[in-house]
């Protein structure tokens, strides 16, 4: 997810459909330790998901101090 910033994440998102308790912890796991291209794409994966659990994780990215974090998590 370091460079891909298409086809990732729709394969996460593909994979986190079909697997959603392990997609939920790797997301927001992923969400806490990621690099801000990692944190962006999964807000927008979180958002496409509309889990509930999962969007607490990513709503502290509405501080985070990348505008493109900010604005992912927004959505």
């Amino acid at each position: 997810m370091q460079r891909d910033e298409l086809y990732l994440p729709t394969a996460l998102w593909r994979w986190s459909r079909e697997n959603p308790e392990e997609a939920r912890a790797l997301l927001a796991q992923g969400f806490r330790d990621g690099n801000p291209l990692q944190r962006e794409s999964i807000a927008f994966v979180a958002g496409a998901l509309d889990d509930p659990r999962l969007a607490e994780a990513v709503r502290a990215g509405i501080d985070d101090p990348s505008a493109r974090v900010r604005m992912a998590s927004l959505w």
